[in-house]
């Protein structure tokens, strides 16, 4: 790790890169299950499990990061497997949009 701080390493500034881009990753997932929750669309608690998952990842200790990813891993399976099953899309309008504009 210590590496990456090194200014004569081959990629002295990745680490700051690595580090946003985790954030972002983070912050993407947690608004996705906060968003799940809310529509209420999917199953809540598949957004439940994946916020927690992604809260869990950020807890530096190697068995809480394997629960983590097991929660993530059961909320995104979960949610892939409610989008192939439902077959069909509903599609509810209260205003022709075309019309009204």
């Amino acid at each position: 790790m210590m590496r990456f701080l090194d200014s004569t390493s081959p990629l002295p500034g990745i680490l700051p890169i690595l580090l946003a881009t985790l954030l972002l990753f983070e912050v993407g997932y947690i608004l996705t299950g906060i968003a799940i929750v809310g529509a209420g669309v999917l199953p809540r608690l598949a957004g439940v499990l994946l916020i927690a998952g992604v809260m869990l990842d950020l807890v530096p200790i190697v068995p809480v990061k394997m629960v983590a990813g097991l929660l993530f891993g059961i909320a995104t399976v979960w949610i892939g497997v409610t989008l192939m099953g439902s077959g069909k899309v509903v599609v509810q309008s209260t205003t022709n949009w075309a019309t009204s504009h």
